[in-house]
């Protein structure tokens, strides 16, 4: 793994003791800004004390999802993706890979990049499955708050066990955890181009 993910370079193949996944899941790596998962916890819950009445539906533009459009999305990936990670624990572990520090790099630079277009899948867009904001933000807070619990208390070799993703191919479960967290990071820098786009209600 890259020298810039100082907790595993001293020996990037032992198995991953529960303190470096919370520091990892937590804090990211040294001197690049990436949101963690108790920090992503905190952003997306402050929703629930706004935006105003009646404006979490309003959107920034033609095809562009509202804010409440954008907490059922982030709601429905957090369960969603993390499931990757625990499927790709059912098969027999696998050799590591070799320089898995890479991988950890693209997700961790490419998903929340706002520049790089993709599409939801189908099962993920937004179909209004909360009455409100509010109980889409709870739904992602109960989802996230079990897999901090799981990722402070795991002894999961999650480094030799993969499960394929769609453009990245087989990767390891700590890297699903990392696109988890990518992923929320990418939908509240959404959330704040919309509240910044012109005619959004201003507190």
């Amino acid at each position: 793994m890259g020298p810039h993910l100082k907790l595993f370079r001293a020996d990037p193949h032992r198995r991953i003791a529960p303190v470096a996944f919370r520091r990892a899941y937590f804090h990211g790596r040294p001197g690049v800004r990436h949101e963690r998962a108790a920090r992503e916890q905190k952003v997306v819950s402050g929703l629930r004390r706004g935006p105003q009445r009646g404006s979490a539906k309003l959107q920034a533009g033609p095809e562009k999802w509202s804010i409440a459009e954008v907490a059922e999305h982030i709601a429905l990936s957090e369960s969603s993706i993390f499931q990757a990670a625990e499927g790709a624990m059912k098969p027999s572990a696998r050799e590591k890979m070799a320089d898995p520090g890479k991988i950890d790099e693209k997700i961790l630079t490419a998903i929340p990049n706002r520049k790089i277009k993709a599409a939801a899948p189908e099962p993920l867009r937004p179909h209004h499955q909360f009455k409100t904001t509010a109980e889409a933000i709870d739904f992602f807070k109960s989802a996230r708050d079990q897999h901090i619990k799981y990722l402070s208390e795991t002894q999961d070799a999650l480094r030799e066990h993969f499960f394929n993703n769609p453009v990245l191919g087989d990767i390891d479960a700590f890297q699903w955890v990392l696109f988890v967290s990518a992923q929320t990071e990418r939908h509240v820098a959404q959330i704040n181009e919309v509240k910044a786009s012109v005619g959004f209600p201003q507190q």
